[in-house]
């Protein structure tokens, strides 16, 4: 992990991602940066949140680890996702596991300052309120989606909101990861892809995913996931 301290790129950085609009008062004295290289933890469940972070470049994945070891990947987030909104202001430890999947880099600012400086700051807590309300929604829509519709379902509607170039979807996360997002098994996932290779819909080729029948895959997706990129 690296830390920039320069205040004129941090103001650059602030001001271009428009990370002002967050704050009534000027955050400029204290902010840092902090940038994760790709497979670097970034936040570790059961930990004090020392930083509330804004990812402004990047991929992360946060991943929700259970008592038996075992982890459940939750959401994979882009820019401008806030990370600690609800440890912050529940004042309890990390809930999940945070980890690079890009080169990914954060405004980070201490808790302690936030609790000193910015307890009271009205466009802070109603950036609070909304970063909640969207995770929540996102929240009740992906479990709702996972229990009424089955596999091939969920996997179209996974796909439509990957980015894509001509088609062509690049899948940053492992195929274990993309089956604990939908709710099923690596083995499973594996059949459903290769029974929409064998319909004609996708094409696939290693971790590339080339949609060949895009209407037919929209029809099978029903709806779409809310924070899967």
């Amino acid at each position: 992990m690296k830390r920039i301290h320069d205040p004129l790129q941090l103001r650059k950085i602030l001001s271009t991602h428009d990370i002002y609009r967050f704050f009534d008062a000027d955050i400029t004295p204290y902010v840092t940066m902090m940038t994760y290289e790709p497979g670097e933890s970034v936040l570790t469940a059961g930990d004090a949140l020392t930083h509330y972070l804004l990812l402004v470049d990047g991929r992360i994945k946060v991943s929700y680890l259970f008592e038996n070891g075992k982890t459940m990947a939750v959401k994979f987030y882009h820019p401008l996702t806030p990370i600690g909104d609800i440890e912050y202001l529940r004042d309890v430890p990390l809930l999940c596991n945070v980890d690079a999947i890009e080169t990914s880099s954060f405004i980070a600012i201490d808790v302690q300052t936030l609790r000193t400086h910015f307890s009271n700051d009205v466009a802070f807590l109603k950036h609070l309120i909304e970063s909640l309300s969207d995770k929540l929604y996102a929240t009740v829509n992906n479990n709702a989606y996972n229990f009424i519709y089955p596999l091939p379902n969920r996997l179209a509607s996974y796909l439509l909101h990957q980015p894509s170039t001509n088609n062509v979807i690049v899948l940053h996360a492992s195929y274990l990861e993309i089956a604990d997002f939908l709710g099923t098994t690596y083995r499973h996932l594996n059949r459903t892809i290769r029974m929409l290779v064998d319909e004609g819909i996708i094409e696939q080729r290693d971790h590339e995913i080339e949609i060949t029948n895009r209407t037919h895959l929209e029809m099978l997706a029903k709806s779409t996931y809310i924070g899967t990129t």
